[in-house]
């Protein structure tokens, strides 16, 4: 990991940690997101998503979804297909591979 952003709350973070996620997926790097809660997580995927649209960025929650499809979430992020990923601490197992990580 080459960059890690923390703030307290009400400090505006979200907002430094989504424009430095824009500009490294410009860079063709792969983001991960992590919240400290699934809804959190969620949140930030839903607020993320509002703000890309339109941009060549694809954004995915992961695994807020069932096993046969987290399978295929796990694929697609391993072979660069995501440039951004949602999720909670799920995110640092070691079955998730992530390509091009910034």
């Amino acid at each position: 990991m080459d960059r890690l952003l923390v703030g307290d709350v009400g400090f505006r973070e979200n907002e430094v940690a989504f424009r430095a996620c824009r500009e490294s997926c410009r860079g063709r790097k792969a983001d991960c997101i992590p919240g400290s809660t699934t809804l959190l997580a969620v949140q930030h995927f839903e607020s993320f998503s509002g703000r890309i649209a339109g941009l060549p960025i694809r954004a995915s929650p992961f695994p807020f979804c069932s096993q046969k499809k987290a399978g295929g979430d796990r694929e697609e992020i391993s072979e660069g297909l995501v440039d951004v990923v949602f999720g909670t601490h799920r995110l640092l197992q070691g079955d998730i591979n992530f390509e091009g990580l910034v």
